[in-house]
């Protein structure tokens, strides 16, 4: 019997922090979305989003990942990546019901940290 084996470069890490997404300038009608990240790892992050609607396949998006507040710092990562998977929210990854759609992205650039 063959074992399929993982064939990632990174391995995923579960994070609970919430992101911004900003949409290219081509699409106007959609506000930066606020979402909730799902995990992460060194090549790419998903997440789930209230607003499925606004992301298709091979879309570029910035992502804006927020730190909690440590004092009076402030501080979040910054990127930009392209939509590679859309799927429904899994119930067992997110447990919130107005969470409508699991999106993954690549990223194109390694995160940089900045304070805010």
């Amino acid at each position: 019997m063959k074992i399929k084996s993982d064939q990632r470069e990174f391995k995923r890490k579960g994070i609970d922090f919430q992101a911004d997404i900003l949409f290219p300038k081509d699409e106007p009608d959609h506000p930066p979305d606020r979402v909730m990240l799902v995990d992460i790892s060194g090549g790419g992050v998903k997440f789930a989003t209230t607003q499925g609607g606004f992301y298709h396949l091979d879309q570029m998006i910035e992502i804006r990942i927020l730190f909690p507040e440590v004092g009076d710092v402030r501080a979040r990562m910054r990127g930009l990546g392209k939509v590679v998977r859309l799927e429904p929210p899994d119930r067992s990854e997110i447990h919130d019901p107005s969470w409508s759609m699991m999106v993954a992205i690549t990223l194109d650039i390694p995160l940089r940290l900045e304070r805010m």
